[in-house]
């Protein structure tokens, strides 16, 4: 079939779908088995999470007023810079249904290149490929509540964010980047 190699060894399609549990290809060592189940883990966290937000998306919409303004744009504490039409609210479920299914078609790190300093290109890719998950899922967890707070800004209930979503948010996206530049200095580097 056309499936991504770390797709056919993971068999995780086949957890989604069959509700099967992943067939071993080959023996791992104890630490790489954490690391693999940490990496299905945190995928099917990031497919769950982005397909609920997307839905929830999709049952918001139609209670927007006709001639909503939809807030676009938003600045570092929450602020509302830019609005458009009704229909760009779509584009918050669309990102996340792209980020949910995204990684079930593609590796996210198939292209990604290899620093020359890794002894171990197996493992760096494997760590960045939980970091690409990640990010996915912390992107769509904060796109999530978002959208749940448009509709209250769109009825000028609200007319902000909460101050501390957007700040939160980049500290994790800065901590995990941080989080996984660590991992793979340390562990895929020999000094």
């Amino acid at each position: 079939s056309d499936l991504p190699n770390w797709l056919k060894e993971s068999n995780l399609l086949l957890v989604f779908i069959a509700g099967r549990k992943p067939v071993a290809s080959r023996q791992l060592t104890r630490p790489a088995r954490m690391g693999a189940q940490l990496g299905h883990l945190v995928a099917a966290a990031n497919f769950l999470v982005n397909s609920a937000a997307a839905v929830r998306g999709l049952q918001i919409y139609p209670t927007l007023p006709s001639n909503a303004r939809v807030p676009i744009k938003f600045g570092l504490c929450g602020e509302v810079i830019n609005s458009k039409a009704k229909p760009w609210f779509l584009l918050y479920p669309g990102l996340c249904a792209f980020m949910g299914f995204f990684p079930l078609v593609r590796d996210p790190v198939q292209d990604a290149g290899v620093p020359e300093w890794v002894t171990d290109p197996v493992l760096f890719k494997d760590i960045s490929r939980i970091s690409a998950h990640g990010i996915l899922l912390l992107t769509g967890a904060f796109i999530a509540a978002v959208t749940e707070e448009v509709p209250g800004i769109v009825c000028e209930t609200r007319s902000c964010l909460p101050q501390q979503l957007t700040i939160g948010y980049l500290a994790l996206m800065f901590g995990s980047l941080g989080a996984t530049y660590l991992a793979q200095r340390t562990l895929t580097c020999s000094r």
